[in-house]
Order: C-alpha cells, then sequence, then structure tokens
C-alpha cells in the first residue's frame, strides 16, 4: 500500500527526519491497521483453513507488529530504492489466499484513516525475528483460528463505525453462516487437523499439531497419546469421510 498525494505526483511515506523512517500520516496510517489487526484478521483470512498458516515460522503474521524490510511482521515497510521516495510503500502479509481482495483492501484503508483521523501513535518497529517475541513484548498475537477473528470484528466498534454497522452485520452473517456451520460445532478447528491425519493414518499430522495447538487447548493435546487424540477425533473423520462421499 502506498499513500500519496491527490494529483498522484508524489509518495508521502517517509520522512528521513524521523528515526522511523516514516512521515507522519504514514505512522498514523500504520497505528491504526495494528490497532484493528484482530478484527482484520476476519477479512484477510475469511475461512477456517486460512489460518493453518498463522504459526512460528511460516512467513505468515502471528503478532500486530511492523517492521523495515522484515518479512516476519504484519506490516513490512519497504523504503524507497530509487533514492526519490516513490517506492516507499507498505506491504500487508496478513491477507491469505482466501481474501477477496476487494473488501480486504477496503478494509485495510478504513483502518489506516481511522488512525489518521485520531491521530494514532505505532509502536517501535520490531527488528530481527518476530516469531521469538514473548508475551512481554506488549504486542498482540493475531487470532488463531476464523471464530477468534469474527469475536475480535464484532468488538471492534471504531471500525464499525467507519465500515457501517450494517455491512458489518451482513458479513458477520455471511461468514458465521456459510463458513463456520460447514464443520460441526463440537469440534474445534485442532480436531480437523487431527482428523486430517487419522484419514490419512500420518501420526506426524498428529504430533505436528499437538505441538501447534497445545498451548491453545490448555494443553490437553500435549499430554494425551496418539490413540488417545485418533480417538477423541474419530467422529470428525467420520463425518470428513461423509462429505466426502456426498461431494462425489
Amino acid at each position: 500500500g502506498i499513500l500519496g498525494s491527490k494529483d498522484r505526483s508524489s509518495n508521502l511515506m517517509e520522512d528521513e527526519r524521523h528515526a522511523s523512517g516514516l512521515s507522519s500520516i504514514a505512522r498514523r496510517f500504520l497505528a491504526g491497521v495494528l490497532e484493528h489487526a484482530s478484527a482484520l484478521s476476519a477479512f484477510a483470512a475469511p475461512t477456517i483453513d486460512s489460518y493453518w498458516r498463522v504459526t512460528s515460522g511460516s512467513w505468515a503474521p502471528t503478532r500486530a507488529c511492523w517492521g523495515i524490510e522484515n518479512r516476519t511482521c504484519m506490516i513490512r515497510f519497504i523504503s524507497a530504492s530509487n533514492g526519490d521516495g516513490r517506492g516507499a510503500r507498505f506491504e500487508w502479509r496478513q491477507p491469505s489466499s482466501a481474501a477477496n481482495p476487494y473488501l480486504a483492501l477496503a478494509t485495510f484503508v478504513a483502518a489506516g484513516i481511522d488512525g489518521i483521523q485520531r491521530g494514532l501513535t505505532p509502536p517501535n518497529h520490531v527488528v530481527g525475528d518476530a516469531y521469538s517475541l514473548d508475551d512481554g513484548c506488549g504486542l498482540d498475537l493475531l487470532p488463531t483460528s476464523l471464530t477468534e477473528a469474527i469475536e475480535a470484528l464484532k468488538d471492534d466498534e471504531k471500525l464499525h463505525a467507519i465500515l457501517g454497522d450494517d455491512f458489518v452485520q451482513w458479513y458477520l452473517h455471511s461468514v458465521e453462516t456459510e463458513e463456520l456451520q460447514t464443520c460441526p460445532r463440537m469440534y474445534r478447528q485442532s480436531d480437523s487437523r487431527v482428523a486430517h491425519g487419522v484419514l490419512t493414518n500420518n501420526l506426524g499430522e498428529i504430533d505436528k499439531v499437538r505441538r501447534l495447538w497445545g498451548s491453545a487447548d490448555d494443553g490437553s493435546l500435549i499430554n494425551l497419546t496418539n490413540e488417545e487424540i485418533a480417538q477423541r477425533s474419530a467422529g470428525l473423520a467420520n463425518w470428513c469421510v461423509q462429505q466426502y462421499a456426498e461431494l462425489r
């Protein structure tokens, strides 16, 4: 994303006099995007499967943070390489391939506009691996499931005001009915990944989900054996088989 003048003749992103390298308007825009990051996940990652990539080392962001030429951050600031400022831009690394580009871009801009209007200030940029940050860093974790993203969007009243409540309610209804109700409510996202391991007899997949989702599942997956995990997910595995059969 690039912030430019109305006549499109100049790039308004950079200010070498500021420690961050960003202009005042770019800093405020960035702060707005980061403040609304959790709610933006509902648009940037609008399907259940979008959240498999939200994990350490995947090159998808896991925290609401930004960095200079840093691909482990949610927002990567790319400074101008031609010396005249025209190449400076933000790279928003949150959207998955399933995102509607029109809705994602519109909500990204809306969040940035809110930051400009309210004069928000962004946190310091992250230097190094953003995945290695601990919980004391002060930077919010991004949602790790569609359910979390939907709840964040429901709670973000300031974003509602910019986008329009009618649109937000329509979008929430669409996602909740068309996406979340395609899977049994009794199962969590972690179970669906285990079910895939059960269906393919892939114990490595089961081990992986134990590591990735153990903390989000109150540690219960970590303490279960492969057989216990498989038994726990047998119902969902059977449901998946039925769905595949119907599709055929």
